[in-house]
């Protein structure tokens, strides 16, 4: 009697009896999610620019600096993946590390400003690759390619593109995570050679430093195109020497865009999914690190060995309509390479980065909603899992509305204001906010839930706990950015109070529904899902 009465109250406390995911995650897709991914639509259009966006940020020292950072991350979400091995992504970390509260908003956090996120990067993906279009046509002397780079920079054909790229995003992440492995294994590795040849072609050619860097550009562009940019004036009040001295003022407000696109910890949402855990998360979230601080750091000093001051005077011409080649790895190694084949195989790359990108976008909404509904905290219809390919495939469906109506929202801004960073909308600080959280997890842990800590190995240095030491370095840093970054983009700080008060808002209710049905929170919150 005793038994059936505690088995009673076990499927009370849960939705479901078993998660109902399977272990399909294998090693090289563990290995390549985090490398393939963030050389993505993000990497291809904020890389080469941050330090154009923030005057003396210099792209190497940046990305050193945040290799720096997410290094300690990696190893505290390392181990807290490993002591909460459930996929579900941060709601876990924050849920069972710090309090309900913080697992709840960052649980809608997730899925409501990825969609978001992926909306806007879909189209910023096809503006760069519109302006590699460009470079090519200029360098075979095609007028055809020219006129259809421009029909391409335009408003109604980014959406048509980068909606594609959105929809095969939804018939991946529909597909088992098997089938998504290999088609993050294959297209990943193809995304990879991209930025080797781009990076391989910019540190052996000068298309920008002296009279050399003149010739070359000038040779694809036309006589007087270097110089027609450099004539280009410069906003009001500064000059070149604000961009190529380095200025430290500058390191914090960058620090939100340059970490903010690093992300070593792409497996975790699926961390209940992965086989052989005890070695594929270590290997995912460490060679991740690894693979983006190389591929991060050699790319800014490609571009910056290559072109030197030359870079910001084209950025900020493009940005303000009066010429230069719209800022991108790929578009710019074709400029070194004067067209050809490679030259076509290096400006695809924000095309492939953006179709990589979604799939692995829609996990941390599927995922996130699939544990809130197994601990009761969203509407329970999102624990359910498809019977086939077994994922949680009705919060697909939410993904692809979000993304879409994203898109437009940054096609009427093109339209109507000429950019579509507007539509960002504070996604880029909700994106470190939560990391920093993440980071104050790690920190506390062994002292706060031991239990947990104990399964993920336990390891110490010096007698400190590792999952403290990576997280109190990396909080620190993520601190650092998020004090540092002044919102500028219409509507910024409003959606990102949005999104936190509506989670709010959602613990509230369902705490309530939970305790009316005689469900506590301390005993959903206390112990794992099922697997």
């Amino acid at each position: 009697m005793e038994k059936t009465r505690k088995m009673s109250e076990s499927k009370l406390l849960f939705v479901r009896e078993s998660s109902g995911l399977v272990k399909e995650v294998n090693t090289g897709f563990a290995l390549l999610l985090p490398i393939a991914l963030t050389l993505g639509p993000w990497f291809a259009y904020g890389g080469p620019q941050i330090s154009t966006w923030f005057a003396g940020a210099h792209l190497t020292a940046m990305f050193a600096l945040g290799s720096f950072a997410v290094f300690f991350e990696a190893i505290a979400l390392m181990c807290l993946m490993l002591s909460m091995p459930r996929s579900g992504a941060s709601y876990y970390f924050t849920g069972r590390g710090l309090s309900p509260i913080f697992g709840v908003m960052e649980g809608w956090r997730s899925v409501i400003t990825n969609p978001v996120f992926r909306g806007t990067g879909s189209f910023l993906a096809v503006q760069v690759f519109a302006g590699g279009l460009y470079v090519m046509g200029k360098a075979g002397n095609d007028a055809g390619l020219v006129s259809l780079a421009a029909f391409m920079a335009q408003p109604v054909p980014l959406f048509v593109f980068a909606a594609a790229t959105i929809f095969v995003g939804f018939i991946f992440g529909y597909l088992s995570v098997k089938w998504l492995g290999w088609f993050v294994i294959i297209l990943g590795i193809i995304n990879i050679l991209a930025i080797v040849v781009a990076d391989a072609a910019l540190l052996s050619t000068n298309i920008g430093v002296g009279a050399t860097g003149q010739a070359n550009w000038d040779a694809v562009f036309g006589a007087g195109n270097y110089a027609a940019i450099q004539a280009v004036p410069l906003p009001a009040g500064t000059t070149l020497a604000n961009w190529t001295t380095f200025n430290w003022g500058s390191v914090g407000p960058a620090l939100i865009l340059t970490v903010g696109m690093m992300w070593p910890y792409l497996i975790m949402p699926v961390a209940g999914e992965v086989a052989q855990p005890s070695r594929n998360i270590p290997l995912s979230n460490l060679g991740g690190w690894l693979g983006i601080a190389v591929f991060f750091i050699l790319s800014g000093y490609a571009v910056e060995s290559s072109m030197g001051g030359f870079l910001y005077q084209n950025n900020l011409a493009n940005m303000a309509g009066a010429g230069g080649v719209f800022p991108g790895w790929g578009n710019f190694a074709a400029v070194a390479l004067r067209g050809g084949a490679a030259g076509w195989f290096i400006i695809l790359s924000p095309i492939y980065a953006s179709v990589l990108d979604s799939p692995s976008n829609a996990l941390w909404v599927t995922r996130p909603f699939h544990s809130m509904a197994m601990d009761r905290f969203c509407p329970e219809m999102f624990a359910s899992v498809h019977p086939k390919y077994h994922v949680p495939h009705i919060s697909l469906y939410f993904w692809l509305i979000l993304a879409l109506g994203t898109l437009t929202y940054a096609t009427v801004l093109q339209i109507f204001f000429g950019t579509a960073l507007s539509a960002l909308v504070g996604v880029g600080y909700t994106y470190v906010f939560i990391r920093w959280q993440m980071a104050l997890a790690a920190v506390g842990l062994p002292y706060y839930r031991p239990t947990l800590w104990e399964r993920s190995g336990a390891w110490k240095l010096f007698g400190i706990p590792l999952i403290s030491i990576g997280g109190i370095i990396s909080g620190a840093i993520f601190f650092w950015a998020i004090i540092a970054f002044v919102p500028t983009l219409p509507y910024e700080v409003a959606f990102t109070v949005f999104v936190y008060l509506w989670g709010q808002l959602m613990y509230m209710y369902y705490g309530a529904k939970n305790k009316a049905k005689g469900i506590e929170m301390s005993a959903i919150f206390g112990q794992l899902p099922p697997e």
